[in-house]
């Protein structure tokens, strides 16, 4: 119960931090309030699954995270996805690759960073 009430209030703080943060602080970071509010509140499960699935598209997290606007457009579509049980039996089974990724709502968007970077 304590690491519960221990989140709820860093999860307030967050709040209260990003509530206060300028319009000039949110361009230097390169989301919008209301999306970097949407990445705060995403599940750690939605967070995993993403990560997991750039990775199995050949996308590292590192460089997932210099692509922040899209990041949060990711967790939104991840967080809002019809398929978690096809997607964790996917990410469970090494032999699946990113082809086998159709059913993924962010797979075209994947995609799209993949050849980005190349």
């Amino acid at each position: 119960m304590l690491e519960r009430l221990k989140a709820m209030l860093d999860h307030h703080r967050e709040h209260l931090e990003i509530a206060q943060m300028s319009e000039r602080d949110l361009d230097d970071i390169g989301l919008t309030r209301e999306q970097l509010l949407n990445v705060v509140d995403t599940p750690e499960e939605v967070s995993r699954r993403v990560l997991q699935m750039a990775a199995r598209h050949g996308i590292s997290e590192h460089e997932l995270e210099s692509y922040r606007q899209d990041f949060a457009i990711l967790l939104d579509n991840c967080a809002h996805c019809h398929s978690v049980g096809k997607c964790g039996r996917m990410l469970a089974d090494p032999t699946q690759t990113a082809e086998d990724a159709t059913f993924c709502p962010n797979h075209e968007e994947y995609l799209a960073l993949v050849a980005e970077k190349a």
